[in-house]
């Protein structure tokens, strides 16, 4: 109760805090980008990508050559224009993960440790460089020199020190507070939970510490390979954020920024103005400078004719739209893809251990489930891209997959983990795993061991679907026609199921009420780790899987289970990211596919849009409200055509940026 008390003052304070700046914009305006604020930072000499001298910010990068590459014209005037949905409720960047519009809303005026390049690349940020322990237990973050804080008006505050970070992780873990981002911290970091539960007090027993003015350590309570992935810590000037305690961030002018621009005014609910951080680490990447964003919760509906107009210089083409541009010749030429979110993949899965009921005949499919040829014949019978090309008519190459795991989105000593073999010999099969000659030899085979063993034929395939996720009615309408085209009518009956629009998951695929359905995961368990893409298939059979395949009361399913199951946890072992991890995870993914047991898809697409900007030269992101940082503004939409053109040039060098990615340094302390 009494912490509960607490939640609901806290609440009251920030409600009354959000309420008074809501009514006002800056009390004074800020000085245009690159003039003199008459402040002098501290004395000491800049780092690399600072200002030439302390208090003395960089100006903004001229642009001489105006063209880029395959015909883009960069504009003169570098200014952004955007329209948002949703408001920011909260400025503090580092208690911002209770909604995309924090999270998102607030990158542009912070950074943390390390930041992702315009290939998606992990690369310093705050830290120009770190080192791990030999154990995997220790990592040692060496921060930036010469950076400098600064208010909404530009004007420095103070240095950026390793201090500025165990400032950030003691607030967050306050009790008192009760920070929505905790998790960032526990349960890895050593004595984390502790001090968030209230069991210590003491900050300084957390292994979270500065060891001298420019180098934060940080104990782990057990290796984690990927722990680079989930190192996003921000930092905040101990001294300010001191000063404003629960209203930090609250307001523009209660919020301090270290990141690549600065909210020199914001209006909620009406606009918002980010203007280029001079003091900025890597400001000489910066080219745009003045960012103006419009809130409109009709965004949706209303950008696409906002960016006509000029109003708005991103706009994504719905679905319901996209045959209108598509057919109007003045913007057709202009429809652009998106790049694929590697962070979320969907696959197809067999139910080893049906519950439906008798009408779907599940003896009969469990006797067909756990015979491998009849699971071939559907693994090489499906026809991946006739299936996608009912949610994006135009672009499903883009996102269909081999593999469980996406291209591009585990890379390991300069390797991506899809090129490594066994399981590249997945990925190198043509026409996304169709291969009709296949399916129909493994049907053959099937009839007769099934036959054999007493099963009957057709063989009911209960396809259940959710009404409400886009695209799948149809989607498995046409999986069911194309496997009945391939296989026959008198080997399999796929029978269509409508699932409850409320609480899917739990209903169908928990309840094992399903014999072949789509099901995906995100990789947010373990970021830019193939062990992600193992979480749905290697859970205890207490806690079991979602194909259920621990229960499949075969002897042979078993034993392919148990073999997977000892891969998966001798991969588990091995802490460091590197070529034997991998290796490890790539033999268990092979096993899983060479099985027939999951069915690779397609990772997941974002849709249509339409562009004034190249969204390949942003470090962070292709929206409109991130990747900021290296991006420049065109004289002119981006067509179609170049966008092609640019894509492939950005795939070349992100193959070789991987090749040459370095290994993590090893600290020898």
């Amino acid at each position: 109760m009494k912490r509960f008390l607490k939640l609901i003052t806290a609440a009251v304070i920030f409600t009354l805090a959000f309420a008074l700046f809501t009514g006002c914009a800056r009390d004074e305006e800020p000085p245009a980008p690159g003039a003199d604020t008459n402040v002098s930072a501290p004395g000491q000499p800049p780092a690399p990508g600072q200002p030439d001298a302390p208090g003395q910010p960089d100006a903004p990068p001229a642009v001489v050559d105006m063209t880029g590459p395959h015909g883009i014209r960069f504009a003169q005037e570098q200014v952004l224009h955007f329209v948002y949905p949703t408001e920011m409720t909260n400025l503090n960047p580092f208690n911002s993960a209770d909604s995309l519009a924090n999270s998102e809303g607030n990158q542009p005026g912070s950074e943390s440790l390390l930041r992702r390049d315009n290939f998606g690349l992990l690369s310093p940020g705050l830290a120009h460089s770190w080192e791990v322990s030999p154990d995997g237990m220790t990592w040692r973050f060496f921060i930036r020199e010469g950076l400098q804080w600064v208010d909404h008006q530009m004007n420095p505050v103070g240095e950026l020190t390793a201090d500025c970070f165990v400032a950030v992780m003691e607030w967050v873990l306050d009790p008192e507070i009760m920070s929505v981002n905790h998790h960032q911290f526990h349960p890895r970091i050593v004595n984390a939970y502790e001090l968030w539960t209230g069991a210590i007090t003491d900050p300084n027993l957390v292994g979270f510490r500065a060891i001298d003015t420019h180098t934060l350590e940080i104990q782990l309570t057990s290796p984690i390979p990927y722990f680079l992935e989930v190192a996003g810590f921000q930092p905040a000037y101990r001294p300010f954020l001191e000063q404003h305690g629960m209203f930090y961030g609250t307001s523009n002018y209660t919020t301090l920024y270290i990141g690549p621009f600065v909210l020199t005014e914001f209006i909620p609910g009406h606009m918002r103005v980010w203007e280029r951080n001079p003091f900025y680490w890597d400001a000489e990447n910066v080219h745009i400078e003045r960012a103006v964003g419009l809130f409109n919760a009709e965004v949706n509906v209303l950008g696409p004719e906002m960016f006509r107009r000029g109003e708005s210089d991103w706009a994504q083409i719905t679905s319901d739209i996209v045959d209108l541009w598509l057919n109007d010749p003045e913007v057709s030429h202009l429809v652009t893809p998106g790049i694929p979110d590697h962070s979320f993949q969907w696959y197809f899965m067999f139910n080893f251990d049906p519950q439906f009921g008798p009408e779907f005949e599940p003896d009969n499919w469990r006797l067909a489930v756990n015979n491998e040829a009849f699971r071939q014949a559907i693994f090489w019978g499906i026809d991946s891209h006739r299936a996608l090309l009912t949610l994006d008519p135009f672009n499903a190459n883009l996102y269909l997959s081999n593999t469980i795991t996406p291209r591009g989105f585990a890379i390991a000593d300069g390797v991506d983990f899809v090129d490594m073999a066994p399981l590249s010999r997945f990925h190198q099969y043509p026409n996304w795993l169709h291969y009709p000659a296949r399916a129909l030899q493994f049907r053959d085979q099937a009839r007769a061991e099934l036959t054999a063993q007493g099963a009957t034929f057709p063989i009911i395939m209960k396809l259940s679907y959710n009404p409400n996720t886009a695209g799948w009615p149809l989607e498995v309408q046409v999986l069911r026609q194309q496997l009945i085209d391939l296989l026959g009518a008198d080997f399999i009956n796929p029978v269509i199921q409508t699932g409850p629009s409320v609480d899917f998951l739990t209903a169908v695929r928990r309840q094992g009420q399903f014999a072949l359905m789509k099901g995906n995961n995100g990789s947010g368990v373990a970021p830019g780790d193939p062990s992600a893409w193992t979480f749905a298939f290697s859970r205890s059979e207490i806690d079991d899987s979602w194909i259920h395949w621990s229960r499949s009361g075969s002897a042979e399913t078993q034993r392919i289970h148990d073999e997977y199951r000892e891969l998966i946890d001798h991969a588990r072992t091995l802490t460091v990211q590197n070529r034997e991890r991998w290796q490890a995870f790539n033999n268990a993914e092979y096993h899983l596919l060479n099985h027939a047991i999951v069915r690779p898809f397609y990772t997941i697409g974002s849709g249509s849009f339409v562009f004034r900007y190249n969204p390949f030269d942003g470090f962070g992101g292709t929206g409109p409200m991130v990747g900021w940082v290296g991006r420049r503004m065109l004289d002119h939409p981006l067509t179609a055509e170049q966008w092609t053109l640019l894509h492939a040039d950005w795939e070349a060098e992100r193959q070789t940026r991987i090749a040459n990615t370095p290994a993590i340094p090893v600290g020898n302390w």
